[in-house]
């Protein structure tokens, strides 16, 4: 028996590593070989608009698009961890790469989660969107950061690329 529960505590810890981490093996490997991006925003959802015009519940989605600078500078596009795409941005950019990481967020993280990752915000916003409230978090330094929740619930990340209202 305490053979099969030790067996059962590794799975379910094997599990629980895996689910923490919200990149893909195809995002990882943008990682290693091309670095930290200079800018990235993700959009988080589990609801989306039927035909009717009503908000209705949807399977989880996670969109990320990350731009890389240099010489060809690029705007890669993620949906759900699977590539979708990537552009040219027409022009060089010069940026440092940042020190956040799109893996640094996931579903789900509360706001005291993304505050152990950037540390307590410069700034918070608060507005209401429609009948729903909104936070907006923001960081001016040591990297520029927004994190939007509506009703609690984290839906966005802005990193290296100040958005205000």
């Amino acid at each position: 028996m305490s053979r099969w529960l030790v067996w059962l505590g590794a799975a379910l810890a094997l599990v629980g590593c895996a689910g923490q981490d919200p990149l893909s093996e195809t995002q990882r490997a943008f990682l290693t070989a091309r670095g930290a991006p200079i800018v990235f925003t993700i959009a988080l959802a589990d609801q989306e608009v039927d035909p009717s015009g009503l908000v209705v519940s949807a399977p989880r989605r996670r969109v990320d698009v990350w731009m890389y600078g240099g010489a060809s500078a690029q705007r890669l596009v993620f949906d759900n961890g699977y590539y979708v795409g990537a552009a040219s941005l027409g022009a060089a950019v010069t940026a440092r790469p940042l020190d956040v990481s799109p893996g640094d967020f996931t579903h789900g993280m509360s706001r005291a989660e993304i505050e152990r990752v950037l540390g307590p915000p410069d700034r918070v916003e608060t507005d209401r969107l429609g009948s729903r409230d909104l936070e907006v978090l923001r960081w001016d330094a040591p990297e520029v950061v927004s994190v939007s929740f509506v009703d609690g619930e984290l839906t966005s990340v802005v990193a290296g690329l100040q958005v205000t209202p």
